[in-house]
């Protein structure tokens, strides 16, 4: 699988995930309604009609929220499928896992809140960073714009950067700060514990 891909699709994992969630709490309330719109229809025999094609309506519902569930679950699988397998049998489910976390956060902490286009592409090119851990190697990615100004805001943001990557993983020695081609690299090495 091609370095850093997984990680351009975060993003859109994320998003499937939550879609996931709401479905799902969306189609379980449809079920309870459905339920209870049954027990009345029985229990009074009011709006018997209205009732009954409402019901019809919500199973359909329902229906459809399952197949738009199985639909997301397949994409999710489809997409972060091969990074799982390939973790699976060259290094550890974990250190994705561990990987997963550090981009998001690392995404989070270099956001910057404000107008203007120069914070836009700022955001752009920092939305893209990631972290992989594989083995006892850690690499962190920023790809550069062509900008000058956008690219001295990412240098002058590295500081702090490094600072909260060295926080967050305790456990691996850091290299300083290389450009590679239009990246930034930050490479580690585990530091075995004693």
């Amino acid at each position: 699988m091609r370095e850093g891909y997984f990680f351009k699709v975060i993003d859109l994992l994320k998003s499937l995930l939550k879609l996931s969630l709401w479905d799902t709490i969306i189609m379980f309330l449809l079920f309870i309604l459905n339920r209870w719109l049954l027990q009345v229809k029985h229990q009074t025999g009011m709006f018997v009609e209205i009732i009954h094609n409402t019901a019809d309506f919500m199973i359909l519902a329902v229906h459809l929220l399952a197949a738009l569930l199985l639909l997301l679950v397949l994409i999710v699988m489809f997409i972060s499928g091969p990074e799982i397998i390939n973790r699976l049998r060259y290094d550890s489910v974990s250190h994705l896992q561990e990987s997963v976390r550090l981009t998001l956060t690392l995404r989070n902490y270099l956001k910057m809140s404000g107008n203007g286009d120069l914070i836009d592409r700022y955001n752009h090119f920092t939305k893209r960073a990631y972290v992989n851990v594989q083995g006892k190697n850690l690499t962190l990615v920023i790809n550069l714009p062509n900008d000058h100004e956008t690219q001295r805001l990412i240098f002058n943001s590295t500081e702090d950067l490094v600072s909260q990557l060295v926080s967050m993983t305790q456990s691996y020695t850091l290299s300083n700060l290389k450009r590679k081609g239009n990246s930034l690299v930050i490479e580690g090495t585990e530091v075995p514990v004693r």
